[in-house]
């Protein structure tokens, strides 16, 4: 499960990302029509990959092309 907030009150553009809603923190940038990993949260460093950080930056690119930018999202999966 990951949940996505959009960025405010910053000149970044795009979301943190809390793997499994935790307190822990990456962050997913929107570059014109590219969308980066910034920041790895801490547990993708433990695994050694950016697990949730490439979950999270396929649904934000999503989100970019669809245009549907919103303000908060949960993505869970089995």
């Amino acid at each position: 499960m990951i949940k996505l907030e959009k960025i405010k009150n910053s000149k970044s553009n795009g979301y943190f990302y809390h793997p499994e809603n935790t307190a822990d923190v990456g962050m997913i940038e929107i570059k014109g029509d590219e969308v980066i990993i910034a920041i790895e949260s801490n547990r993708d460093k433990e695994l050694g990959v950016p697990y949730y950080a490439n979950k999270a930056r396929a649904e934000v690119l999503r989100l970019l092309k669809a245009g549907q930018l919103v303000d908060e999202k949960l993505l869970a999966w089995y």
